[in-house]
């Protein structure tokens, strides 16, 4: 039998959102990390300080795009799509 996790919820009335790691707040209420870039209320993504519009985060592989990439595809949404119309 799997052991179920014990996560904690935003400890704003009414949220039933998930508390980010170790805050009593979800994101949308003031938990997790932030960008720390002057004036930024982004979060940051993953293991950088920053967001996704301030050099956080995966960057399209694609040369010359200084674009996010997205998740699976390692490009931004624009070259992720000529990649998988190039393999049909």
């Amino acid at each position: 039998m799997e052991k179920k996790r014990n996560a904690k919820r935003c400890t704003v009335e009414g949220c039933t959102t998930f508390a980010r790691s170790l805050s009593q707040h979800c994101v949308k209420h003031g938990g997790g990390k932030f960008c720390i870039s002057e004036g930024c209320k982004t979060s940051a993504r993953h293991q950088s300080e920053y967001c996704v519009a301030h050099g956080g985060g995966k960057r399209c592989q694609t040369e010359g795009c200084k674009k996010g990439a997205r998740s699976k595809s390692d490009h931004c949404v624009k070259h992720g799509k000529e990649i998988v119309s190039l393999d049909l």
